[in-house]
């Protein structure tokens, strides 16, 4: 096996005649096309997806390719339903020439979240209670909010609510939700003897 590079010399063989003769030669082994791979990312949009993509497009080389993702070959560019984290990505052609391992990350928007503030109703009958949103976050703001299936708002402030059970979701600008439900309740009931 000759690197790449340069060679000449001599070397003598015999000819049909019988007659030894000597020779010159010279020739040039080419160092092989070096593989890049041109990389594309599409990240999740949504916190706990796993929707991430990854596609590869490899330059120079010879022929066709093979490609790995964490050392599992296939033998297309492509690699979707990933969740968040990185990914090691290179390919190989017909000759075995293999392209620089790229760690590929695949993120996605932190969890959706709030803290609330809910005040029952004073009494039993009384649509007095309220629930207040304070420091929404994670995902892609702006946010809006929608109490029991309600059209959503940029409102963060629910009152003259009365005894039941609520469901608040929450909703991003890449349409990413988080939903909590729970109860309120009646502060005191009368009981007439």
């Amino acid at each position: 096996n000759l690197s790449a590079g340069a060679y000449e010399g001599q070397y003598k063989y015999t000819n049909l005649s019988n007659i030894i003769c000597d020779q010159a030669y010279s020739f040039v082994i080419d160092e092989p096309d070096s593989i890049y791979l041109h990389i594309v990312t599409t990240d999740n949009t949504c916190f706990g997806e796993a929707k991430g993509k990854i596609a590869v497009l490899p330059v120079g080389g010879h022929g066709d390719f093979l490609f790995y993702f964490d050392n599992v070959e296939t033998s297309v560019g492509y690699k979707d339903r990933l969740a968040n984290g990185t990914v090691n990505v290179y390919a190989k052609d017909v000759k075995n020439c293999m392209s620089s391992i790229h760690p590929v990350t695949i993120k996605s928007p932190d969890r959706l979240k709030y803290n609330i503030i809910a005040n029952n109703p004073s009494c039993a009958g009384v649509s007095n209670g309220s629930i207040a949103i304070h420091h929404p976050e994670g995902g892609l703001s702006p946010y809006v909010f929608s109490l029991n299936l309600g059209d959503f708002s940029s409102n963060t402030n629910f009152t003259d609510l009365g005894a039941g059970p609520y469901t608040l979701k929450m909703r991003d600008a890449n349409n990413c939700t988080f939903v909590q439900s729970f109860p309120l309740s009646n502060s005191y009931t009368l009981n007439a003897k």
